[in-house]
């Protein structure tokens, strides 16, 4: 908690693992809103029979690079052309 003070955290965002360890006191007496984040990607290809949800990320970047971007619902940033 001393660091997320010291840089002015006002929100912390932490893996499902965390709730067995994670006080809900600390963030409320430090004013600070906290959440689980939800590990939920598309389903793509994976060694084995079926696909295996909440695994590593890393798994699909070595998979699937340089197409695992297209699993991300984020913003492509593209070089603007030279």
């Amino acid at each position: 908690m001393g660091t997320l003070s010291i840089v002015g955290a006002t929100h912390y965002i932490s893996g499902p693992s965390a709730q067995w360890y994670i006080h809900s006191t600390w963030f409320q007496e430090a004013s600070i809103a906290w959440e689980f984040m939800r590990y939920e990607y598309p389903a793509h290809s994976q060694p084995g029979e079926r696909f295996e949800n909440g695994l590593s990320i890393l798994g699909l970047l070595f998979l699937h690079n340089p197409d695992s971007l297209k699993y991300f619902d984020l913003p492509v940033q593209t070089a603007p052309p030279s």
